[in-house]
């Protein structure tokens, strides 16, 4: 991007950076804030526009990583990640 492109574009993440960003905050979002911060941060910033099974894979392998450690982000992330694998399933469905 040139350098005289508004600061704000160059501020933005690409969709893999914020998914990368995503995953590497919610641990600390979970352990430093309540059930309904950090509930309310998983539902607006999980990356369900990213309807992919490896996004599914990500979710549930940071869910078994800290469970037992964040009872909270293993719920979160595992609902978030059944929901983003039901929409997998209907995307190969209604792509068959």
């Amino acid at each position: 991007m040139p350098s005289d492109a508004p600061a704000l574009a160059r501020d933005v993440l690409t969709r893999d950076e914020a998914v990368d960003a995503f995953f590497a905050a919610v641990p600390g979002v979970v352990a430093g804030h309540e059930n309904a911060f950090s509930n309310t941060y998983v539902a607006r910033l999980f990356p369900t526009y990213r309807v992919e099974p490896e996004i599914v894979a990500r979710a549930r392998t940071l869910a078994a990583a800290e469970g037992d450690r964040l009872p909270a982000l293993r719920r979160l992330l595992l609902e978030a990640a059944d929901d983003l694998e039901r929409a997998v399933t209907c995307r190969a469905v209604a792509e068959a």
